[in-house]
């Protein structure tokens, strides 16, 4: 009785193990990676809000956009060695901010959404899709960037330089 209960229990094991059900036996390694990040404006081109920024302020695009961009990473890396981190959206609105302050332009509720909503659709960039096509990440297989996705750290004023 107990060589029949034995080979019951061994079959039962055999079909769990078959089955992916049979505990550690055959468990897959973990992952060497549990993320990979990507540098946003590698993968994006943040040139492709300029039309929208010379719609809102004609012949001032390139002027505005590079203040713009300055003030991002500048507010990012701020906000990161002071431990007050906030999302890439509400880093992208302080800078747009102080971007329009510092060149003494209006910004109008309905042009600072429709700028920052530039920044949700921006163009893939000349890297991307090689870089990408190669990873297997459900990310790369998208160009809208979600604004809580890379975070920065806490509001800072607009007025700060």
């Amino acid at each position: 009785m107990t060589l029949s209960l034995s080979a019951t229990w061994m079959a039962i094991a055999l079909g769990l193990s078959l089955l992916g059900l049979g505990g550690h036996a055959h468990a897959q390694p973990a992952p060497r990676f549990k993320a990979v990040a990507f540098d946003y404006f590698v993968i994006f081109d943040a040139n492709s809000i300029v039309p929208e920024v010379e719609m809102a302020f004609p012949g001032k695009s390139a002027e505005f956009t590079r203040i713009w961009r300055a003030k991002q990473f500048e507010y990012c890396y701020l906000r990161t060695i002071t431990g007050r981190f906030a999302d890439f959206s509400l880093v992208t609105e302080d800078a747009l901010v102080y971007a329009a302050e510092a060149m003494h332009l209006e910004l109008a509720a309905d042009t600072r959404q429709r700028l920052l909503n530039a920044y949700l659709n921006l163009k893939r960039g000349p890297t991307q899709p090689t870089a990408c096509a190669s990873s297997g990440l459900p990310a790369c297989a998208s160009s809208r960037f979600p604004s809580s996705a890379a975070p920065c750290s806490a509001p800072m004023p607009s007025t700060q330089a």
